[in-house]
């Protein structure tokens, strides 16, 4: 019987299994087989990854490395019955940044789903991934934890850069840490229609995430669900700030998000919520009285999380329009 004479699903478990680079030299007069062999070396030459982690660390001899983990999956074509790349997850190692520079150039990044990036005290990994990136599709996840030896502003500057291009993701993962922070730079995350959560954790003595941009992002995001901010050096105007930016310019800037998910802004503290700031934050929330009903369910004496609802009233949605601002004790 000829092999490809057996089913398709029978035959796409055996493909799933083949070590393709074991057949690059077999002959074969069988034109299918022929051309699914060449289509996975292909694949092989150039992968579509559809997860990469990259991160600076130390050998056990404490020499150092990039580290890169990726994942390929497998795609099947029914039209065809063509089985490509296996599922798959490997690591490589490289001492030095030109032959890092030269495997990402191969790799096709237009199908990525995550991107995970860990920093230790260079960012030139981040300014040639920058370079090759060519997503098509939405990127799912986006994270990115800096260990606190880089230069915020080398950082800074090859973070934007990137993020320009990261203008279609789902989910942002964010953790600077900066302990001797000096400058002023500050990092800006494009809204868009396909964001749906941001975590942001800003380390003791950092000062790069400014409450401008994180208004910036809720009010013009309008499917994001949830924005969650741990600032460790907080101030007491932060929180107030963000609160400002987010309703100064356009009271009723919840209208964009009529039959939408609630929209949860959520602030991680040091301390719970005081009287003081509960009053403070009320008194603020008033002003807009004739557009909103405020909610807080703070308590005296209760060293708990705190949640504030907003209604835009007058809404005729089915799902009404909600916002929910959290302060969250750490």
């Amino acid at each position: 019987m000829n092999l490809m004479d057996l089913p398709d699903e029978i035959l796409k478990k055996i493909f799933l299994y083949l070590r393709w680079r074991t057949l690059k030299k077999i002959n074969t007069t069988n034109r299918r087989i022929h051309k699914i062999i060449c289509k996975n070396l292909c694949e092989m030459d150039r992968p579509k990854a559809k997860e990469l982690e990259i991160s600076q660390i130390n050998s056990p001899t404490g020499e150092r490395l990039i580290k890169i983990f990726y994942s390929i999956k497998t795609q099947y074509e029914e039209d065809t019955g063509d089985v490509l790349m296996t599922i798959s997850k490997k690591r490589r190692y490289f001492k030095n940044i030109v032959i890092y520079t030269i495997s990402i150039a191969r790799f096709d990044l237009s199908q990525l789903c995550e991107l995970e990036i860990n920093l230790d005290d260079n960012t030139d990994i981040l300014r040639f991934l920058y370079v090759f990136y060519n997503r098509k599709n939405t990127l799912c996840r986006f994270s990115l934890k800096d260990s606190g030896r880089v230069s915020e502003r080398k950082l800074v500057f090859d973070l934007s850069l990137l993020m320009q291009r990261l203008d279609d993701v789902s989910l942002i993962n964010i953790e600077l840490n900066f302990p001797n922070h000096k400058t002023n730079e500050k990092i800006v995350v494009t809204p868009s229609e396909s964001l749906t959560a941001v975590r942001i954790h800003q380390k003791k003595g950092t000062n790069i995430i400014k409450p401008e941009m994180i208004a910036n992002l809720v009010k013009n995001s309008p499917n994001l669900q949830l924005t969650k901010i741990d600032v460790d050096n907080e101030t007491d105007d932060f929180y107030t700030e963000v609160i400002d930016n987010l309703f100064k310019d356009s009271p009723s800037n919840l209208e964009e998000r009529c039959d939408n998910d609630t929209c949860r802004l959520c602030f991680t503290r040091n301390k719970p919520l005081t009287s003081f700031e509960n009053e403070t934050l009320m008194l603020y929330f008033r002003k807009y009285k004739n557009d909103y009903d405020i909610v807080s369910d703070w308590k005296p004496n209760v060293r708990g999380n705190v949640l504030y609802t907003i209604n835009k009233k007058y809404c005729t949605c089915e799902n009404g329009n909600k916002m929910e601002i959290s302060f969250e004790f750490r």
